[in-house]
């Protein structure tokens, strides 16, 4: 016995594990009527796919699958045909027609996992585009429910209708389009995954992918993690003529933005990047809130002013255009247009990189910056009479060299510090800079909150103390979220080229603001129960 299982493991040992490829599944609709693609995973390995059909229509509309089965993929395109006008008598009502189930077919001819990988670019892969429109007199609608493996690389183009995938979908590739409808999905995780719709796209639980893209009219998902992720959220139609989805609450944490994300978590090599517009007059008053930022975040919002009437967010704080309420990481905003009256921008940062650069920017209107009493970096803040252009840029990135020194901070008035924890350094006003106030000084650790058990053991293990025990504390801190892999560094003795340079700048007369709060007035401020409403 002991003989045989010696060999087993010898055999086993040197045997290299087949790799499971992924079914494909391609559904392509060019239809009429409207459709909703009812997608449930189910956790099986078995290759089978059920596709059941319920048509709702009154005319005489007959749909038909045509199922293409090519080596490992499968593709599924639907039709429908309508009689001629004299085929039916226009005074005798027109029964609606329920089509029976379509039965049970195999994803893949035999049933088993394919033996040659999945590749992109077949060209069964490739969904045509479909038309921008569904014709304006079709009464009909056509609901579609697939039940497939969990496991399954899936590609889904409709012209008209929703697309809702219930459960866990892992794959390659997953591509899901319509051109007239809304998204909605639990949990996906491939390689690449697509969401594009015109209404509304909305995860409920998470989006992983290593190439992730999202673009509609609205966009909430409750967390994305992907090495590269991109969102767009495209032009709306005026709110009288709004779906009443993009204006609904998706979750009890949905804040109501344009795009709207719960958590991100990208890294700082390959940042994520948000773009979207906000129109006036449009259904949103704020155009981006990330409420949590892990890695590196570039967020582009070109804002004609408040969409909605001008009010407070769901915790009854002035509503901004942008949000970003946690950042741990980087990150670089940008908001161009807007007004002078407009809170352009609200962003408060947990923690950042060991070095670097963050930049907020504003063309005009209002900029609230706040950072954790943990933060220890170089701020530097300016604000332009004139609109936000490149000249400022300059003076901000120190392209250009500065007026000298002059004013005092309590003398500026469109940038003000509420906080004792920051040490100004350099410093001029209007008549010094032509219309420009700026502030250049470091944010530090000034706070009567006492350290953490972890700060403490940190600090101890520094000084050649105890408190190690059996846990490498300092490697662990060296591993923390904070420090991402770069070297630690030691208290507050820096220079300023090793610490992390966060750019504040806006124009047209905006104001800025710099806050540092402890952990519990940074839980109040994002629950609306501090500071000013």
């Amino acid at each position: 016995m002991l003989r045989t299982a010696t060999l087993l493991r010898r055999v086993w040992s040197n045997r290299n594990l087949p790799r499971i490829e992924y079914l494909s599944l391609n559904l392509e609709t060019q239809l009429p009527q409207n459709t909703t693609i009812r997608i449930e995973p189910e956790w099986r390995e078995d290759g089978e796919m059920q596709i059941s059909q319920h048509l709702h229509s009154d005319e005489d509309v007959e749909v038909s699958f045509d199922v293409e089965r090519v080596g490992s993929e499968t593709t599924i395109t639907s039709s429908s045909t309508s009689p001629s006008p004299t085929s039916t008598s226009p005074t005798s009502p027109s029964p609606t027609p329920t089509s029976p189930p379509l039965g049970f077919g195999n994803v893949h001819p035999d049933g088993d996992w394919p033996s040659t990988p999945y590749t992109s670019s077949s060209s069964s892969a490739t969904t045509p585009t479909p038309p921008s429109s569904p014709p304006s007199n079709s009464t009909s609608s056509l609901d579609v429910t697939l039940k497939i493996p969990s496991k399954l690389n899936l590609a889904v183009s409709i012209s008209s209708g929703d697309i809702n995938v219930t459960s866990k979908l892992e794959g390659d590739d997953i591509h899901l389009s319509t051109s007239s409808g809304s998204i909605i999905v639990s949990k996906l995780r491939a390689h690449r995954v697509t969401l594009a719709a015109p209404s509304f796209v909305g995860v409920s639980s998470l989006v992983e992918a290593e190439d992730g893209r999202i673009s509609g009219g609205r966009i909430r998902a409750k967390m994305l993690n992907g090495r590269s992720m991109h969102l767009l959220g495209t032009s709306c139609a005026p709110l009288s003529q709004v779906r009443p989805s993009l204006l609904t609450a998706f979750d009890a944490d949905d804040g109501g933005a344009k795009i709207d994300v719960g958590s991100f978590y990208t890294s700082d090599t390959s940042p994520a990047f948000i773009s979207t517009q906000l129109d006036r007059g449009g259904p949103f008053g704020c155009a981006v809130r990330v409420k949590n930022s892990h890695g590196g975040l570039n967020v582009d919002v070109t804002s004609q002013g408040y969409g909605a009437e001008e009010g407070v967010d769901m915790y009854g704080r002035k509503e901004a255009v942008v949000e970003l309420g946690g950042i741990s990481g980087s990150c670089n905003l940008n908001v161009s247009s807007g007004s002078s009256s407009d809170l352009s921008a609200r962003v408060h940062f947990d923690s950042v990189f060991n070095s670097g650069w963050s930049s907020v920017s504003a063309e005009s209107g209002d900029v609230e910056l706040t950072v954790d009493r943990k933060v220890h970096s170089s701020v530097r803040m300016l604000s332009s009479r004139d609109p936000l252009a490149e000249r400022h840029f300059s003076l901000l990135d120190g392209s250009d060299p500065l007026p000298p020194s002059s004013s005092s901070p309590a003398n500026l008035g469109r940038i003000e510090v509420k906080t004792n924890a920051f040490e100004p350094k350099i410093t001029f006003g209007e008549e010094e800079g032509g219309g420009i106030e700026y502030l250049e000084g470091d944010v530090f650790n000034d706070t009567a909150e006492p350290d953490s058990r972890f700060e403490v053991q940190v600090g101890n293990m520094k000084r050649g103390g105890g408190g190690g025990g059996k846990v490498d504390i300092e490697g662990a801190s060296n591993s923390a979220l904070d420090a991402f892999g770069q070297k630690k560094k030691d208290d507050h003795d820096d220079e300023d080229g090793d610490l992390h340079v966060i750019t504040v700048g806006t124009g047209g007369g905006g104001k800025l603001s710099l806050e540092t709060l402890e952990w519990m007035e940074t839980i109040k401020r994002r629950f609306g129960m501090g500071g000013e409403r």
